[in-house]
């Protein structure tokens, strides 16, 4: 009698034939990919500055749609720049809120309002403050926007300062802000105001690069028509205002 163990196909002790990859080589192989892919990214970004660029582009579009939401849900809303977060953000308040024109009347402003709180009782002061204070806003665009590592916020001009807010600014100038805003800010802020009427603060933001201050990117936003210019590029706010002449026509009387 034959026994069947004689048909076996013979193969080499301890070796077995394998067929395709197992779950933890491929499980490997996927995250070498994911690795490699997003170091490329990161590189090409870097290189090329497009977060900078996508950052910049971000802010100005924020500017864009707050001009449209201010008209159709009557609102007022501010930007709130801090220079040591290196971030911005956007608050919301109802609207009847008011800004100064220039440097000299926000001072008297302030001081104006000081005197009048001084007058109220500390539960009309907490009522008072409450319906002029703004909150920061959620949705897409709320919560606080920090800049990327690549770029910083240079300076911050509107005509409530007579010169640009940066981060060597004077905490005390930038930060004596009024109504509603009961906590002192670390550090130098700036804030612009985009109105329920339409209409909104003359602003102009520059986001300087970190490792070259020449350049970088620069938001204009027109007062009136809300419209808002995006220079791929560093400009000194006094250059947007070469146009206005230093005196009007005189009349021939």
């Amino acid at each position: 009698m034959i026994s069947l163990r004689a048909w076996r196909c013979p193969h080499p002790r301890g070796r077995r034939a394998r067929r395709g990859m197992t779950l933890i080589e491929v499980m490997v192989v996927i995250a070498i990919i994911v690795l490699v892919s997003g170091s490329m990214v990161v590189g090409v970004r870097e290189v090329f500055g497009l977060e900078e660029r996508a950052e910049a582009k971000k802010l100005a579009l924020a500017y864009e749609r707050l001009h449209d939401e201010a008209i159709l849900r009557n609102m007022n809303f501010r930007l709130k720049f801090d220079f040591t977060a290196n971030s911005w953000e956007i608050q919301v308040g109802e609207p009847g809120v008011m800004i100064f024109e220039d440097a000299d009347a926000r001072e008297e402003g302030i001081e104006a309002e000081e005197d009048f709180l001084d007058d109220l009782s500390e539960a009309e002061r907490a009522k008072y403050n409450k319906r002029n204070a703004f909150r920061t806003l959620q949705g897409t665009y709320g919560g606080t926007h920090e800049l990327p590592a690549g770029l910083l916020l240079g300076s911050v001009y509107t005509p409530q300062h007579e010169d640009p807010i940066t981060i060597d600014s004077d905490p005390d100038r930038s930060t004596r802000r009024g109504k509603g805003d009961e906590e002192e800010e670390r550090g130098p802020v700036a804030y612009s105001h985009v109105f329920s009427s339409g209409h909104s603060e003359k602003t102009v933001i520059t986001l300087i690069e970190k490792d070259d201050e020449e350049a970088g990117y620069t938001i204009v936003v027109d007062p009136l028509s809300g419209q808002v210019t995006l220079h791929h590029e560093i400009v000194d706010y006094r250059d947007l205002f070469d146009f206005v002449p230093d005196e009007g026509p005189k009349l021939a009387l």
